[in-house]
């Protein structure tokens, strides 16, 4: 028994000085530091004067990500040498493979494509042929490329969580490895994420503002790298902005200097109160007095307000949703517990006066112009009349 060895990297061997018509039985071992694997299958060859053309490599798959350099052996072998064509199956037919800028054929038989691209997949076959024969072997190129987006939708809101159900789109020849979801509140350049396993369809997320718009996008990863972004998607949580029930009086009790109203009307829309502002001035003043809370109770009290005076009142209470205002006007009472006499009679009508007034001076500053410009057109015509008169009479 002869022995031979030949480099870890190797995939043939030629064995030299054999005698012709003569049998020889070849098998291949692997041997590692832990020691010699099993054999191969043990076949018989014959050395012959004729050496037809055979392919040393095998038929198999060959798998790559895109936007790399593959190469596909074929290391033919034969005497004369064998000459090497490519060809890839096209629905069915196969056809000379093209040769431009990313694809070539090298001098050992291997056929070479630069930046590979997902249309590149399918079967090649390469056929070496000499005088005394051919040999072939098919190659199955599949280019794995980033994810298909995936299709992203809403199934459930409450007022503070919005689940997302999502369907995979095609994994371009690899496994998906995981998803990226993506999330940002409405009218906002800043985005948040989450990882998430391969395993999952939907995905809730918690802690959100009530009342309020989000924009959601999903992109699956692969071994390639992340997908196509889904598109966006669009969700609001339940809830609405504060509203005053019309129902429900504002004043609850007035006298001389004291007033409580009645907030109990104030309905938070199904998301809690944040803010509760109150201004109130005496009609026809241009300060304010401000009153802030964070939060509404059922009743609050205005004290020592000005007797007999009629107020102006405002009110602007806001949730995570928005803000809703509210404005009402109020008399206190006489020291005597009677009411004053009604706004529109005073200072309204006063008010609305002074806008009538400003009106009526424009207007009559308009006419005056107009007319001006009247007076002047007709002058104009009496001088010219009487220029005209003037010329007659001289020719008479």
């Amino acid at each position: 028994i002869s022995e031979f060895e030949a480099s870890p990297d190797s995939f043939s061997y030629r064995i030299p000085n054999l005698s012709r018509n003569r049998q020889y039985s070849v098998w291949v071992v692997a041997v590692t530091a832990a020691g010699r694997g099993n054999s191969s299958e043990i076949i018989t060859v014959e050395p012959l004067a004729k050496a037809p053309a055979r392919i040393l490599t095998f038929s198999g798959t060959v798998t790559t990500p895109w936007m790399k350099d593959i190469v596909l052996p074929c290391k033919a072998v034969g005497d004369p040498a064998p000459t090497v064509k490519w060809m890839k199956d096209s629905n069915g037919t196969p056809s000379l493979v093209m040769i431009d800028g990313r694809r070539s054929i090298f001098s050992n038989g291997s056929f070479v494509i630069r930046t590979v691209k997902a249309e590149d997949s399918g079967y090649y076959s390469c056929v070496a042929s000499n005088n005394w024969g051919s040999d072939e072997i098919i190659l199955n190129l599949q280019v794995q490329v980033p994810p298909d987006q995936p299709r992203l939708t809403v199934s459930k809101t409450t007022s503070s969580s919005i689940t997302l159900s999502w369907i995979p789109g095609d994994n371009g020849g690899s496994s998906i490895r995981g998803y990226i979801l993506q999330y940002s509140e409405d009218n906002s350049e800043q985005w948040g994420s989450f990882p998430i396993s391969p395993s999952e369809r939907s995905y809730r997320l918690e802690t959100l503002k009530c009342g309020t718009w989000y924009k959601f996008t999903l992109t699956a990863q692969n071994g390639v790298g992340p997908g196509r972004i889904s598109e966006i998607i669009e969700a609001k949580t339940l809830g609405k902005e504060p509203q005053f029930s019309k129902e429900q009086e504002l004043f609850a009790s007035i006298n001389t200097t004291r007033v409580r109203l009645n907030l109990i009307g104030w309905n938070d829309g199904g998301c809690p109160i944040t803010s509760f502002t109150l201004e109130y001035r005496p009609f026809g003043t241009t300060v304010w007095t401000t009153a802030q809370r964070t939060s509404l109770s059922k009743s609050y009290i205005l004290y020592d307000l000005q007797e007999a005076t009629w107020y102006e009142l405002q009110m602007r209470v806001c949730n995570s949703a928005g803000c809703a205002e509210k404005q009402a006007k109020f008399a206190t009472l006489n020291y005597d517990g009677s009411t004053i006499p009604p706004l529109i009679k005073s200072v309204v009508q006063s008010e609305e006066g002074l806008g009538t007034n400003e009106g009526l001076k424009m207007l009559v500053t308009i006419s005056c112009i107009l007319v001006g410009v009247l007076l002047l057109f007709v002058m104009l015509l009496i001088v010219r009349r009487r220029r005209r008169e003037q010329r007659l009479k001289r020719l008479r």
